[in-house]
């Protein structure tokens, strides 16, 4: 964080206590628009500074140096790294979307290729009941198409 909005922050701070005990069942809302009119001169350049500090307060709590950024505490900064950051989220997100997609497509091809051989065993199971055929060749129609269709039918695995 930047050094002059730590400073800043921890100034609101110390104003926020202060003003707290003065008047302790005051909404957040209020203590803000109370400390933006009394340091309204130390807050220059800075949109929503008691807000910005409640802010700080929070995510810092129970840590010594959880800030990597050195942010000057102006919006557009905040800004420009928060799109920066969703840019990268959005790009992460639309190649899990594209893995996905990729397998949901591997597992319909194995599906319907599995249908297709369920379709040929059962050809093949009426075929040895109405002895057209022998089992031996029924065995090997089974191997014939599970051959030809392996491609589709381990795609999911690959």
């Amino acid at each position: 964080m930047n050094r002059k909005t730590n400073e800043l922050c921890r100034l609101i701070a110390k104003e926020r206590g202060a003003l707290e005990k003065e008047k302790s069942s005051v909404s957040d809302r209020d203590l803000d628009k109370a400390l933006e009119k009394k340091l309204k001169n130390k807050l220059i350049g800075y949109h929503h500074a008691p807000a910005l500090q409640r802010f700080v307060d929070a995510v810092r709590k129970g840590h010594k140096d959880n800030w990597k950024l050195d942010w000057n505490g102006r919006a557009q900064e905040a800004i420009d790294y928060v799109n920066q950051n969703l840019a990268v989220q959005a790009a992460s997100a639309e190649r899990r979307r594209q893995e996905a997609r990729k397998e949901l497509q591997a597992g319909g091809q194995t599906l319907a290729d599995l249908s297709k051989v369920g379709s040929r065993v059962w050809v093949l199971l009426a075929g040895i009941r109405m002895k057209k055929i022998e089992r031996v060749d029924a065995v090997q129609g089974i191997l014939e198409i599970v051959a030809s269709l392996r491609a589709g039918l381990l795609a999911s695995l690959i």
